[in-house]
């Protein structure tokens, strides 16, 4: 049977609750309450709130920025990688240590590949909630030119 990717979280959630020491691979907190951010993105996509209910949602090298002023300063990250029509998208998080953008018209999550300063590339992958499922808590993780330590992880407690 397929995990849902609410289930996937909730196992993560408390494995960490039960190893403190796996902070240096993962972070999983949820928020105590909605903020301005979940209120926000849900009117723009109701699959961005199931990040936006954690404070803090960090694997391996994937990280989501869900703190309501890192969020707001992170969108600069737009305009310092040159990505075209920035007010299309909307910045995540990050492949570290590329931005992790959402399409606000598509709902497709795409990433930049390119540094700074060097004609803006971008890579689509799929729909947010196929993203996280697949890429971020699925098989398909290997496919963003990551370690694998995160990886192991998965497979070792039966995530993927």
């Amino acid at each position: 049977m397929k995990n849902t990717i609410q289930e996937k979280l909730d196992k993560i959630e408390k494995i960490l609750e039960s190893d403190i020491s796996l902070l240096a691979l993962f972070s999983l907190e949820k928020k105590e309450e909605n903020d301005d951010i979940i209120n926000e993105v849900s009117k723009i996509n109701k699959e961005l709130a199931i990040i936006y209910q954690y404070s803090d949602i960090r694997f391996g090298e994937i990280e989501f920025w869900t703190e309501e002023d890192l969020f707001n300063e992170k969108q600069f990250n737009k305009l310092f990688y040159g990505v075209p029509q920035p007010e299309d998208w909307i910045c995540i998080g990050e492949v570290q240590p590329y931005p992790l953008l959402f399409n606000k018209k598509t709902g497709i999550v795409n990433c930049v590949i390119s540094e700074p300063g060097l004609e803006c590339e971008i890579k689509e992958y799929v729909k947010l909630e196929q993203f996280i499922d697949e890429f971020v808590l699925g098989k398909r993780y290997f496919e963003l030119g990551i370690d694998d330590e995160w990886y192991e992880f998965m497979e070792k407690n039966e995530i993927i």
